[in-house]
């Protein structure tokens, strides 16, 4: 048996699974230092050298101050019970708000973005029809590009909703599959005309064709239905997980498809609802982007109503089949994590796309809302777009 002593000497606050130490073999003396609980077990596997003399090892541990073997047990015991209750399946190590806005302007929010050509990335977004508070209703849909995913042009005209042939006034809450068969697009999109989940398609991204409704509020025991975001399960089929809102709270909810999202059939039963008093998301769960790794670990990130002070913050779960998930503790992030604080966004922020950039490496888009109201309801430069890398990992 092999006898070590660890030492711990910092351990970071957002992202816990981090702390730098070292690890000693109490025979061969040999340290090595570690950053990470998987460093700290790879650090287990030291290769032996040439033991030092009893003589040399007794001279050694009597310049050692008794306070230090204390410690070192100690910190054996915490770097143990770490390890031990590290998440089971799939845990994110952290996200990190780059810097400077995406977008902001009117009332740029609900940002989706796809990679559409080579060095290209396109980005729908839900933006104000009128210039000024009293004309900011409806919401339509635009668009812009970029070759970084940080800087970004819009381009000129609408894509969705008021002025547009055969659209509704109030289109929103763009997201938008690939359909690789028929080389066009498929967005879903929140139609406020009838409370329900729409559908139109479109080949080059701009110009966009209806398809009419796809998911009614009636279907799923909602007064309205809102857009969150879907993900393919296999080569044509996808599930769809979107907002239904009941009269007193949002929740989330899903459907299936196995016709490349022409036609939906809604699974059974709630796939996250509110959370007890107190919980960070007590007054509601909407806007779902859900992310599928390569160990088909699903990981869903919301918006959760609730909390103390009362606000949107986002949120995670995780599951197995896409249908079952386990809330995790706390927020991923918060309006203390965007420039001002909420201050700025007492409203807090909202989950928008998933990009992913490589490996375990995603950029998010998120919409902070600064929830300040003037005669008419709404006032100008309302919400702001913003991003966050981060990483997900899948456990061994």
């Amino acid at each position: 048996m092999e006898n070590y002593i660890v030492r711990i000497y910092r351990r970071g606050r957002k992202r816990c699974e981090e702390f730098l130490g070292t690890i000693e073999n109490t025979e061969t003396e040999e340290k090595r230092a570690f950053r990470s609980g998987e460093d700290f077990i790879r650090s287990l596997d030291v290769p032996r050298v040439r033991p030092i003399s009893p003589r040399s090892r007794l001279r050694l541990a009597f310049r050692r101050p008794i306070f230090a073997y204390a410690a070192g047990a100690l910190a054996v015991v915490c770097a143990g019970l770490f390890l031990l209750f590290q998440p089971a399946e799939s845990s994110l190590s952290s996200w990190e708000l780059e810097p400077g806005a995406r977008l902001e302007g009117r009332w740029p929010s609900s940002p989706c973005v796809i990679y559409a050509g080579k060095d290209k990335l396109r980005m729908y977004y839900n933006d104000s029809y009128g210039s000024d508070w009293a004309h900011y209703y409806p919401i339509i849909i635009k668009s812009a590009t970029s070759e970084d995913g940080l800087m970004w042009s819009i381009e000129p005209g609408v894509r969705l909703g008021k002025d547009v042939p055969g659209f509704e006034n109030w289109c929103s809450g763009p997201t938008i599959i690939i359909v690789p068969d028929k080389a066009m697009y498929r967005m879903f999109y929140s139609s406020e005309d009838n409370r329900s989940i729409m559908s139109a398609v479109s080949v080059d991204g701009l110009s966009w064709t209806p398809e009419g409704v796809k998911i009614r509020p009636d279907d799923s025991n909602s007064v309205r239905v809102f857009t969150g975001s879907v993900i393919a399960v296999s080569d044509d089929t996808y599930r769809m997980y979107y907002s239904g809102y009941d009269g007193s709270h949002y929740k989330i909810l899903s459907a299936f498809s196995g016709d490349e999202g022409v036609t939906w059939a809604l699974d059974s039963g709630v796939r996250i609802d509110k959370g007890e008093s107190g919980a960070l998301d007590d007054a509601g769960c909407n806007s779902p982007i859900v992310v599928r790794l390569e160990s088909g670990i699903f990981y869903l990130f919301y918006s959760g109503w609730g909390g103390t002070p009362r606000t949107n913050r986002i949120l995670s779960a995780v599951s197995k089949d896409g249908l079952a998930w386990e809330k995790e503790a706390g927020a991923r992030l918060s309006s203390e994590d965007v420039p001002g604080g909420p201050n700025a966004f007492p409203y807090g922020i909202s989950t928008g796309g998933i990009l992913h950039l490589s490996r375990d490496r995603f950029r998010m888009y998120i919409t902070g809302d600064r929830g300040t109201f003037a005669p008419g309801y709404f006032s100008d430069n309302r919400y702001v777009i913003f991003s966050a890398v981060g990483k997900l990992r899948a456990a061994n």
